[in-house]
């Protein structure tokens, strides 16, 4: 009888409404430190969806140092691998209040441009990934892994020589 009670609760766990709150805002889920040396990550995990149901959602936070000694301009990209879960998924990226994106993780795959970002500015990103309600059973997450890549592009300050002249490139076939 044991047996049978708990074959059928393992059974039926995955059809329990579990709901998922975004954890505190003092806590940051992955750190990323911009130096001399390159762009250093401090989760190897990156974001790890878990137990997700339609209507479900997880927010992350993401904090960005600019610690190089120049303006970098940042581009965000989040890839969840392929398949239908990236055309359904739907993310929220926000920093300090304002949406720098939203839409499906499917597009967010191009890259989401965050802005420049002066030697030593440090900026907090909160990533909201959300299953729809309309969404099929079928498409609940028990897991799934998250990407979370930083390209940053140092802004070289351009010397004033005095040369107005334009620089053109000739391309020619022989």
């Amino acid at each position: 009888m044991r047996r049978k009670l708990l074959l059928l609760t393992i059974l039926l766990l995955p059809f329990l409404p579990v709901r998922i709150q975004a954890e505190g805002s003092d806590r940051y889920d992955i750190h990323i430190r911009i130096t001399e040396a390159g762009i250093q990550k401090t989760s190897a995990d990156d974001i790890v969806l878990s137990r997700m149901l339609p209507g479900d959602e997880q927010t992350y936070t993401l904090r960005v140092d600019n610690r190089s000694k120049e303006e970098q301009e940042l581009y965000l990209k989040l890839c969840a691998g392929e398949g239908q879960l990236t055309e359904i998924l739907e993310l929220q990226v926000t920093q300090d209040g304002h949406r720098l994106y939203e839409g499906t993780m499917q597009d967010a795959q191009r890259g989401i441009a965050m802005g420049r970002y002066t030697s030593q500015e440090m900026t907090t990103i909160r990533i909201t990934l959300r299953l729809p309600k309309e969404t099929d059973n079928a498409y609940s997450i028990r897991e799934a892994a998250v990407d979370v890549e930083l390209t940053a592009l140092t802004i070289q300050e351009s010397v004033a020589t005095g040369d107005q002249t334009q620089r053109t490139l000739l391309i020619s076939s022989i």
